[in-house]
């Protein structure tokens, strides 16, 4: 019994000794890793104040410069914006001067052309009332020759005579027809515009002063073929070698005294060019006529229907 004792006894022992040297070992093994980690800790502990600090500098640094670009950013949208609430306001600004500019040529024209207006109406009354003055001459006339022919006629049948009374009465109707229709002024009230009329001490001064005076009967019936004196080119001049200031093409001319100018200028030359001797050469004139238009057929013949001197002669070729 004592010798089985002592077996299991000793058995025990040698677990035990091997648990606790084993224990001892796992121990110092725990300690060595327990420096090293200590060691390492350690190490760490010095570099990390110097990392984080460079992190730290870093993150400021980079941090400063997203914050700068997204001003410098926001400062480039400003002023993009102010550059083109700039550049509008300046084209407003031009627009707005345009507008102005326009506004005063077009009251500065409207202005011109109620003078014009005012001057050509004004010329026109003047005309009426000397054509008025000179139908009433006319009447006057009609009337002292019908009292001299009564009287004539009176006369006539005292002194006997049926074939004389005959004679005399056909002499008092023809002179009463020409006393209506045969003088110049009468005729020319019939066959001018009140427009044209109007032009006349125009187109008297620029005949005076270009040696063309004795032709103002023929430069009215031109203005009146061409414009009946309407319009800013009464004389139809604009395609004249004269006309300097405007386009030479039809009715371009924008001012009637200038029109009145270059027509006159040109009319001499085809005058000039085509020998007119003088206000009664009809056939020449009809030449220069041509001349002058040479777009209108028989603009020569639709002329002389206005010229007192040509007037019969164009009536009995038409």
């Amino acid at each position: 019994m004592s010798r089985e004792i002592k077996t299991r006894e000793n058995y025990k022992d040698i677990k035990v000794l091997e648990k606790s040297a084993n224990g001892i070992k796992r121990m110092r093994q725990a300690g060595m890793r327990a420096r090293e980690t200590e060691q390492q800790t350690q190490e760490q502990n010095k570099t990390t104040p110097v990392a984080y600090a460079e992190d730290k500098v870093a993150y400021s640094a980079e941090r400063t410069v997203r914050e700068t670009a997204y001003q410098v950013r926001k400062s480039i949208k400003t002023l993009e914006r102010e550059v083109k609430s700039f550049k509008k306001t300046r084209q407003t600004a031009k627009n707005t001067v345009k507008t102005t500019q326009k506004a005063y040529q077009a009251a500065k024209t409207s202005a011109k052309t109620a003078e014009r207006t005012a001057r050509v109406t004004k010329n026109a009354a003047k005309a009426t009332e000397r054509a008025t003055k000179e139908t009433a001459k006319a009447i006057v006339n009609v009337v002292k020759a019908t009292f001299t022919a009564t009287k004539s006629l009176i006369s006539t049948i005292i002194a006997g005579g049926w074939v004389a009374v005959f004679i005399l009465l056909i002499i008092v109707l023809f002179g009463a027809w020409f006393a209506i229709s045969g003088g110049d002024e009468s005729e020319q009230m019939e066959v001018f515009s009140a427009e044209v009329i109007a032009y006349e001490p125009l187109i008297q001064q620029y005949a005076d002063r270009y040696g063309m005076s004795e032709y103002v009967e023929l430069i009215k019936a031109v203005m009146m073929q061409e414009s009946s004196g309407l319009g800013t080119d009464p004389m139809g001049s604009s395609e004249s070698e004269y006309n300097v200031k405007y386009p030479r093409a039809p009715n371009e001319i924008l001012e009637p005294e200038y029109s009145i100018y270059c027509g006159v200028l040109e009319l001499k030359d085809c005058l000039i060019e085509t020998g007119v001797e003088n206000p009664i050469d009809i056939e020449n004139i009809r030449l220069a006529l041509r001349q002058y238009n040479t777009e209108v057929e028989e603009y020569d013949s639709l002329v002389l229907r206005y010229y007192i001197f040509g007037k019969k002669l164009t009536e009995s070729h038409i």
